[in-house]
């Protein structure tokens, strides 16, 4: 186990992390030493903190009556923090349980729970906050707080994500070797007697400063936490309005040919199947007998093996739409009073009436049948209306945050996954997919040589911050997208196409009306996909960038599965022969073995002790190499 518990002592272990604090006779909690030995070896102790006598001013925090209240060393003398800080909260208990430990703080009016989680086979810690109101009257509970060890000797090998739905923040003591977090606005919210208020979830990772070893690292943390990630479907994202008039007959021939090239979900996207976003009434000329018609739809696409998505948002609704002509008081107004165009912010407010009813549409969609939503729509515009369930910007972030919580648990109950536009926060919150550092221009315009170089590149950067399997790249089809349009694609085109999205790992999306133009571009999308598939567990593992989109080199990426096997894509996108020289690591192997995927060849080559070895090949133009690394003890 991570923790000990010995007199006067609480230490956490693990192999990159070390932690330990003081308890005094009165219950105050210092921290003694902290060090972090970022991977991948673990070696080279470097000190984010340690006793000098100053210490740190609080372990945990609440704000309120307009004061914070720390709970932390019995007191702190330290001449840098004015005025001087004295524990307020004695540690009344402290339980282990495995991997996590809980120290439970208790005040006049306060008890304070704060929990450390530890991995120990991953650079990963998690902490958290409750506040329980235990006095005998109603207190409002401005901010809560607590520290975590940071130093600017070690800040590129930390890095912090919360599940808050903006950026947690703390008081910029950066350069005391610790910074605590707390909301960014106070949250100002009652707390009757009995009642207890959360803070959100905040993961440390402590990484080495090696940009591949980084990547590989953080993907592997990422894969502990995120692990409803793991199983994306390869997605057709269905833009295209039929028009022929038979019904929901139009929509046949897209998914006979998503069938028929081995996809596994089909997203419709917005006005497809419903007359706006906001109302979510079926549309007559497709469905004349309602929610039969659109069941059959659903059951059409399952009986080919598929399952099937919606796009949706919980805080647009349209100008045309009659939930908002008929409650206009529902939508979001600023400081003067003026409302928010829908079609560049979003503009309902979650904390008006707006907020059940829209729940009650997605939820309604999940009972349609639809197995994943794919929800859009900023969360971030502000509300000042008075008649709606906030009384400051801080209560309004914080309540917000509150109804998504509620909603997306809901969904993971109900088994349904969801996509958003976010950050990282909404992979904490249960998110199976959100974008990978791109606007969608980025995607739509992927015609042309050029451009699809670009596109390459900059996913190429964004997937060594963010692993393809949790966030979404997507390639415009044949058809239009947000005013792009693509069709009769060139067969090397398409090929490069393909490899921008699945040779970075993707399994979505490909947009537009139909999935391809042609058969021959069918069995280009139908090669892709079945290699995606086959390989799935290797996309699954960490990836390495060993020769990004260059002016001289064919591009190379490494896929390292759990096992330590590895999957290399080579391409060239050259108009020439390219011959270049890959260096690929696979562990502390002597030799590797190996397996072409695309002809039928092997070769054996040796390592260093490191097991660093190189790949020399040429690709002519156009031309994608697969082989399969194998260790060979």
């Amino acid at each position: 186990m991570p923790f000990r518990i010995e007199p006067s002592l609480l230490a956490l272990e693990t192999h990159f992390l070390t932690c330990l604090w003081h308890i005094d006779d009165s219950g105050g909690v210092c921290p003694l030493e902290v060090f972090i030995m970022p991977p991948p070896d673990g070696e080279g102790k470097m000190p984010c903190h340690h006793s000098n006598g100053w210490g740190i001013p609080f372990v945990a925090a609440v704000k309120y009556e307009g004061k914070w209240h720390y709970a932390g060393p019995s007191e702190q003398h330290n001449p840098a923090w004015e005025p001087t800080w004295r524990n307020e909260f004695p540690l009344t208990d402290l339980r282990v349980d495995g991997s996590r430990c809980c120290l439970i703080f208790r005040g006049e009016l306060f008890q304070l729970e704060l929990t450390v989680e530890a991995d120990e086979t991953l650079p990963v810690v998690k902490t958290w906050l409750s506040v329980s109101n235990c006095s005998e009257r109603a207190v409002v509970v401005e901010n809560l707080s607590f520290g975590a060890f940071y130093s600017v000797r070690t800040e590129r090998n930390i890095e912090f994500y919360s599940d808050f739905r903006q950026d947690v923040a703390g008081m910029n003591r950066h350069f005391l070797g610790y910074c605590d977090f707390q909301f960014p606005d106070d949250v100002d919210m009652v707390v009757s007697s009995g009642e207890s208020l959360d803070s959100f979830q905040l993961a440390m990772l402590m990484l080495p400063e090696e940009p591949n070893a980084k990547s590989e690292w953080r993907s592997r943390v990422f894969a502990s936490l995120f692990q409803q990630c793991a199983d994306s479907p390869t997605t057709f994202h269905c833009t295209g309005t039929p028009v022929t008039g038979k019904g929901i007959a139009d929509f046949f021939p897209m998914i006979e040919a998503c069938a028929h090239v081995g996809f596994e979900q089909i997203v419709f996207f917005m006005g497809e199947l419903f007359t706006n976003t906001g109302d979510y009434r079926l549309r007559s000329d497709f469905f004349p007998n309602g929610e039969t018609d659109l069941r059959r739809l659903l059951e059409k696409i399952a009986s080919h093996g598929m399952t099937a998505g919606v796009y949706c948002s919980y805080s647009i609704a349209w100008r045309a739409s009659r939930i908002r002509m008929e409650h206009p008081d529902w939508e979001c107004i600023d400081e003067s009073g003026r409302t928010f165009d829908p079609a560049t912010f979003g503009n309902m407010c979650f904390l008006s009436p707006w907020g059940d009813w829209i729940r009650s549409r997605l939820l309604q969609l999940v009972d349609f049948g639809f197995a994943e939503l794919e929800i859009d729509g900023p969360t971030s515009i502000p509300c000042f209306n008075p008649a709606h369930q906030h009384r400051s910007q801080g209560e309004y972030e914080y309540r917000n945050w509150l109804w998504e919580r509620e909603l997306f648990q809901e969904l993971t109950r109900r088994g349904v996954r969801f996509t958003i536009p976010r950050g990282v926060s909404y992979l904490l919150m249960g998110a199976c997919a959100i974008p990978g550092g791109y606007t969608e221009e980025d995607f739509c315009h992927t015609d042309g040589k050029l451009l699809l170089k670009n596109y390459r590149a900059s996913m190429a950067a964004a997937r060594a911050k963010l692993p393809a399997w949790c966030s979404w790249g997507f390639v415009l089809a044949q058809g239009r997208y947000h005013g792009a349009e693509a069709s009769g694609r060139s067969a090397t085109e398409f090929e490069e196409s393909m490899f921008s999205l699945f040779g970075y790992g993707h399994a979505r999306y490909l947009t537009g009306e139909m999935p391809y133009g042609s058969e021959k571009t069918a069995q280009i999308l139908q090669r892709w996909l079945a290699l995606f598939k086959h390989w799935k567990r290797f996309f699954l593992g960490s990836q390495r960038i060993v020769r990004a989109p260059g002016a001289d080199s064919a591009e190379c990426v490494q896929y390292i599965a759990d096992d330590g096997d590895a999957l290399c894509l080579m391409y060239n996108a050259h108009n020439e022969p390219v011959r270049t020289l890959f260096p690929l690591r696979i562990g502390k192997a002597h030799t590797v073995k190996l397996s072409f995927v695309t002809k039928q060849e092997e070769a054996y080559l040796q390592c260093d002790s490191a097991g660093w070895f190189a790949l020399e090949e040429t690709l002519t133009p156009g031309e994608v190499k697969i082989c399969k690394i194998h260790r060979c003890e």
